[in-house]
């Protein structure tokens, strides 16, 4: 003989089709804002399921369980005990929400989720149960509430408010728990990167973040940490006294790719770094900042990349120092020139959802210098607009930064090897730096700008005869 319990105080749902499982978010570089793209997202309870996330680092963990519709009249919520059927009915409606049922060891054993759109009674089979103690969950509208149910043979027992006794026919108010215990892990994984683990209360979740460290970068390196070492590197730059750097003991220095001693070369001479544009690899812990002097009288364009330890002290600095003689550069007015073409573009922070993957913006570098070598050969993802500017020679419209249809296409000379590749990505900014023997021979760094993929920006300093 069935017997009805009556749930006081539970809002009308109606079930449609949902997903069993439904967990979405982003995963992000640790310490930056940039998603991952092609990480591998799955359950460590759930065999069978995973996701990929997309080039802005987004996914969607979902199964396709469906739960058939039974319809029933009635103004409260109720387990008819010899089938395990839950009904819900009440006069309101937009209610939202789970029901989870979870054995004694703690295995959650059901769960659905649920949304009314109307006053309509619906009712759902749980699943059969051998006889002992469950806890029932039911989250409405972001609040949860449980209660102790005990199964015996065919029928379903509630814990009575009175004394703790179970009971067949009581009336009760659900209770609101203070917190909830995980009820699974999610497993984020990409080659490269260390395996990241997040606890889960709920199978339904949105807005999850999860941050893959670097299998080679330290937890310490971030983008903050990256940034305060640059610093101090353009602080000791003008006072041309490298201790003023954060540094190591044992720090190296290149210049144009030449080992020298620290003070030595550019450290020589007092500059002003009248213009700096700086980027952070969090990934490898490193720097690359782009630094222009047009008002000293001895003009300079230095570009820099930095390597940084685990406590965020440099330990490498390897600069490229162009002046008058260099690629493109001759006069003051040259480098005045670079500085306000530079300074105008725009190479602000590229928004998440529309950040290139790390992958993409090596391989839209590595394209371009490959180009040198055969053309025929390579695709070069040019953008339109693209600028490039070298020294004070600038493809684009000097008097429209952003004129829509500049192009940086307009031809490189073939036979070139563009060797030792040195990378500074920041995935953030969109943007790789590349440090190489032009030709083979000539120091060199190549600065892109990439967006959507495609080239928006090209800088380059080229050391010649030195």
């Amino acid at each position: 003989m069935a017997r009805i319990i009556s749930l006081v105080a539970i809002c009308c749902c109606i079930f449609s089709v949902y997903a069993d499982i439904s967990l979405s978010g982003i995963v992000k570089k640790k310490g930056g804002t940039a998603g991952i793209g092609g990480a591998t997202v799955t359950l460590a309870k759930v065999s069978g399921l995973s996701a990929s996330t997309g080039p802005d680092g987004s996914f969607l963990l979902a199964d396709g369980v469906q739960v058939k519709n039974q319809a029933f009249v009635g103004e409260d919520v109720r387990i008819v005990c010899n089938n395990s059927v839950i009904r819900f009915s009440s006069p309101l409606s937009g209610a939202k929400g789970c029901i989870s049922l979870f054995s004694a060891a703690g295995e959650r054993i059901f769960f659905h989720q649920f949304a009314s759109r109307s006053r309509e009674t619906v009712a759902l089979t749980l699943p059969r149960t051998g006889s002992g103690i469950y806890l029932l969950s039911i989250t409405i509208n972001g609040t949860e509430y449980t209660h102790t149910v005990a199964r015996v043979g065919g029928q379903i027992h509630f814990r009575s408010t009175d004394a703790g006794k179970y009971t067949r026919n009581p009336a009760y108010a659900l209770e609101k728990i203070a917190a909830t215990d995980p009820v699974d892990t999610l497993v984020v994984s990409k080659t490269g990167y260390k395996t990241a683990r997040l606890p889960v209360a709920s199978y339904l979740q949105n807005n999850l973040s999860i941050e893959l460290d670097s299998a080679s970068s330290t937890s310490g390196c971030t983008r903050e940490i990256i940034l305060v070492a640059v610093k101090t590197y353009l602080d000791a730059l003008e006072a041309a006294d490298p201790s003023l750097m954060d540094k190591t003991d044992d720090a190296k220095y290149t210049e144009n790719l030449k080992v020298s001693a620290m003070g030595e070369g550019i450290w020589k001479t007092k500059i002003k770094v009248n213009f700096h544009r700086d980027f952070c690899d969090v990934d490898s812990c490193k720097a690359y900042t782009e630094i222009i002097d047009n008002v000293s009288d001895h003009p300079y364009n230095i570009g820099a990349q930095l390597q940084l330890n685990d406590e965020g002290k440099i330990t490498v600095v390897s600069a490229l120092v162009a002046d008058s003689g260099d690629w493109a550069l001759k006069t003051k007015s040259d480098f005045t020139k670079q500085y306000t073409i530079s300074s105008g573009e725009n190479w602000s922070v590229i928004p998440v959802d529309k950040q290139d993957t790390r992958a993409t913006i090596k391989a839209a570098g590595d394209a371009y210098l490959d180009d040198f070598k055969d053309s025929t050969k390579v695709k070069v993802p040019w953008g339109t607009p693209c600028a490039r500017l070298e020294g004070s020679m600038y493809t684009g419209n000097a008097n429209n930064l952003e004129a829509p249809n500049t192009s940086c296409n307009v031809g490189v000379p073939q036979g070139l090897d563009m060797l030792n590749r040195i990378y500074v990505i920041d995935v953030d900014m969109g943007t790789v730096d590349i440090f190489c023997k032009f030709g083979g021979s000539m120091p060199d760094s190549h600065l892109f700008r990439v967006e959507n993929g495609k080239l928006r920006f090209v800088h380059t300093i080229s050391i010649q005869g030195k």
